[in-house]
């Protein structure tokens, strides 16, 4: 029997007008219809707001000029009603009609965070990305920010700390880990992602901001050797990206 658990998705746009569609098309095919849709939308000016306006099947909506990503995010959580949110940014789609029924039926109480696999399209082919915990070892995103659901409660109490424009999802989820938040992984996939983000884009101002996320959690010094690592093996693949043929990076990422 289904429970009664609302589910947010918060669509976060700007000027990716083709890209939004496809991604307000792939809600509207969920099977499970307890949801309610919000767009955050940045004022674009390419016919985005149009589309938001004349679309009855989106719930709520703000279209205004914001600072970033995560400020987005955050409007999005303040006006939200559901019991779970879940972020798609323009383009990312849920991997079938069936994923937010799937999910609910895994929901249990005093859970606060269910997080699951990813799939990653980057134009030109898909690959997997297998989720992992969060934990004191950890210097990345072990998982993609839509893939995971999460209590609107922790997050109306919690929001995305402006002060980082590309790791705010990372530090929000290491503090809740350090908080002894309860997560929970589903061996489900549950979006497809469009490669060549902001943090996709600047992986050096990624690791810059991790690196002060992880200072403030005291948890720097404990991985400062795999941080150093990870940081120098990703120069060297950006070394070879820059001299290697398109035709062999293509071979190497199949």
């Amino acid at each position: 029997m289904e429970l009664s658990e609302k589910i947010t998705v918060i669509v976060v746009s700007l000027n990716t007008k083709n890209d939004f569609l496809k991604t307000i098309k792939s809600i509207k095919k969920q099977n499970y219809k307890n949801i309610e849709t919000i767009v955050v939308d940045g004022d674009s000016i390419d016919g985005t707001k149009t589309e938001i306006l004349k679309d009855d099947f989106i719930d709520q909506f703000i279209i205004e000029k914001d600072n970033g990503i995560y400020d987005a995010m955050n409007k999005g959580v303040k006006i939200s009603n559901g019991d779970w949110i879940i972020f798609l940014n323009s383009g990312d789609i849920f991997f079938d009609n069936d994923v937010l029924k799937n999910i609910n039926n895994l929901i249990e109480k005093n859970i606060d965070i269910i997080f699951g696999n990813s799939l990653i399209d980057n134009s030109k082919f898909i690959y997997k990305k297998k989720s992992n915990f969060i934990n004191n070892k950890s210097i990345v995103m072990p998982f993609s920010h839509q893939s995971v659901l999460t209590s609107r409660n922790l997050l109306i109490h919690n929001n995305f700390d402006l002060n980082y424009n590309i790791s705010s999802d990372f530090n929000f989820f290491l503090t809740q880990h350090v908080r002894k938040k309860k997560f929970k992984k589903i061996d489900l996939f549950i979006s497809i992602t469009k490669s060549g983000g902001l943090s996709d884009k600047k992986r050096i101002n990624v690791f810059k901001e991790n690196y002060k996320i992880l200072k403030e959690n005291n948890l720097f010094y404990k991985n400062s050797v795999n941080f150093l690592i990870t940081f120098l093996f990703l120069i060297t693949k950006k070394v070879f990206k820059t001299i290697l043929p398109n035709y062999i990076k293509e071979m190497i990422l199949k």
